[in-house]
């Protein structure tokens, strides 16, 4: 794979994956092909939040700015697609499995 698709595809999951959220809760993050990125279960997560230590209103900041990721992220992978470098987002986390898989099958 090409550095260039690698280093926007690593982008891509560290917007998802590399947010102070995930300190306080797993958000549930699917894609839709019409709106891209999406939380599933948004209240839990703003439950999560609070419960966590969090106010209301700094729970729903952190939302907020999570959702701005996660729109920098479906923009990414739509220009993906578009330049035709991905056929679909599944192939972003064919390529971490992949890399996964390569972490795990060195020698110890």
């Amino acid at each position: 794979m090409e550095k260039e698709l690698r280093d926007k595809i690593e982008e891509v999951v560290s917007l998802i994956k590399d947010h102070e959220i995930w300190d306080y809760s797993s958000p549930e993050v699917v894609w839709d092909d019409d709106t891209g990125y999406i939380i599933e279960d948004e209240s839990g997560i703003l439950e999560d939040l609070v419960w966590n230590g969090l106010t209301e209103s700094e729970s729903k900041t952190m939302l907020k700015d999570y959702k701005e990721e996660l729109k920098k992220a479906t923009a990414l992978v739509k220009q993906l697609i578009e330049e035709n470098l991905i056929t679909s987002e599944d192939e972003i986390w064919d390529y971490i499995d992949e890399d996964d898989e390569d972490f795990y099958d060195d020698d110890d």
